[in-house]
């Protein structure tokens, strides 16, 4: 079932990029990768001057995707919006790919202001990664379920968020590595210790602090 697209979702163009990419059933786009690969193509790596959307506006089970380091260059005024339309949670599934079921969303580095938003992560090894640099991400209202070695992962990235989520069974939760001013605002973690891989320690979150990265008061 599609869910509506409202003009508030809607943005205007700017720069090379299109502003909105759908996603779904005779959308122009059957999978988030190919709106990311179009969005690369149009938007290079010049610095967004509009909002960019891709939005998955139908439910149903989609690969799992990924940016390639220095691919795109959101603001802070402009971001990148990867998320599910209003009123469906489409699935990404390492099973609709077991090739690509590493990481559910790859945001490799150097790739900061995205947002994640209302997706469901399930069958990988990793949910969502967030490369070095690729600071100030949002990941909000996603579930993610058995996603194995962890769910959310910051690494080296600053200043960001993970809201308004459920987290269910993986080694951990969400793993903030080498990382500072990071919020984890209104979510739910549940880890069954019989569902962990055998041997493993398990934490619903695991916080490695960055202090200190020899650049002053720039740290």
């Amino acid at each position: 079932m599609a869910g509506p697209v409202t003009p508030g979702d809607v943005f205007s163009t700017g720069g090379a990029g299109r502003g909105q990419y759908l996603v779904g059933v005779n959308q122009p786009y059957a999978s988030i990768q190919a709106a990311i690969d179009a969005l690369i193509v149009d938007q290079g790596s010049e610095p967004f001057t509009a909002e960019q959307r891709i939005t998955v506006v139908d439910d149903g089970v989609y690969e799992p995707f990924r940016i390639e380091p220095d691919a795109l260059t959101p603001t802070a005024a402009n971001r990148l919006w990867i998320e599910g339309g209003n009123g469906v949670l489409p699935t990404v599934s390492g099973r609709k790919n077991p090739a690509r079921s590493g990481v559910g969303g790859l945001i490799g580095n150097n790739i900061p202001y995205v947002t994640v938003r209302r997706l469901f992560f399930r069958d990988l090894i990793k949910g969502v990664v967030f490369g070095v640099n690729s600071h100030r991400a949002i990941v909000n209202q996603c579930m993610f379920l058995e996603c194995g070695n962890v769910s959310v992962w910051f690494y080296q990235s600053d200043e960001c968020v993970l809201a308004n989520s459920v987290l269910l069974n993986c080694d951990h939760g969400l793993a903030v590595t080498l990382a500072k001013g990071v919020a984890v605002l209104h979510n739910t973690f549940f880890n069954d210790a019989k569902v962990s891989r055998e041997g493993k320690k398990t934490y619903c979150m695991f916080l490695e602090l960055q202090e200190d990265r020899g650049q002053g008061e720039e740290d």
